[in-house]
């Protein structure tokens, strides 16, 4: 077995960003990875686990009735701005409301022209519905629906990159038998 001061590591913090987990990333995990230069292969624990915020894979940020392509239907709203992405099992999803707006009534919607989302006009649109409202029109929940263009790059589950903080666990020094087979 090697120390840690054995193998020189410039970054202080070694981590590692993921996106389209299938279930929740947790820090409970282990991570292998090989180090080529010093023959060594490194066992990591998940130590920390965070969303990286205003990164997404696949989406856009942002959307409001002031951007082209962006048609707001409600009757008096105004001042609601989604981040929406697109899956290939979800299909779009809505990642945040990150302006909830006044005087939206439930049952208004918003669409979003497919183009945005690299598809195709009326066919890959986006409707978000509001779902859930305060009493002054505050949007607090939304649903989504539509069928979105997707491409070999577009997630199967999620398009949320987490960052995991990895820490140390050991270092093994490696036979080159074993980098052969």
């Amino acid at each position: 077995m090697v120390t840690a001061t054995a193998a020189a590591n410039s970054i202080e913090q070694l981590s590692v960003h993921v996106y389209d987990a299938e279930h929740p990333i947790q820090n409970r995990g282990e991570l292998e990875i090989y180090h080529p230069s010093e023959l060594l292969l490194g066992r990591y624990e998940a130590s920390n686990v965070s969303k990286v915020e205003n990164a997404i894979v696949d989406g856009v940020f942002g959307l409001t009735d002031s951007i082209s392509g962006v048609t707001d239907n409600s009757v008096g709203g105004s001042g609601a701005v989604f981040t929406v992405g697109k899956t290939v099992d979800r299909d779009y999803v809505v990642y945040g409301i990150t302006g909830t707006g006044t005087g939206y009534l439930t049952s208004e919607t918003i669409v979003i022209d497919g183009t945005l989302f690299g598809g195709a006009s009326s066919t890959n649109d986006a409707t978000i519905t509001i779902s859930q409202v305060s009493d002054s029109g505050v949007v607090q929940a939304v649903t989504i629906a539509g069928t979105p263009a997707t491409s070999d790059t577009t997630p199967r589950y999620t398009g949320e990159i987490i960052k995991v903080i990895l820490q140390q666990v050991r270092l093994d020094s490696v036979k080159m038998d074993y980098l052969v087979h």
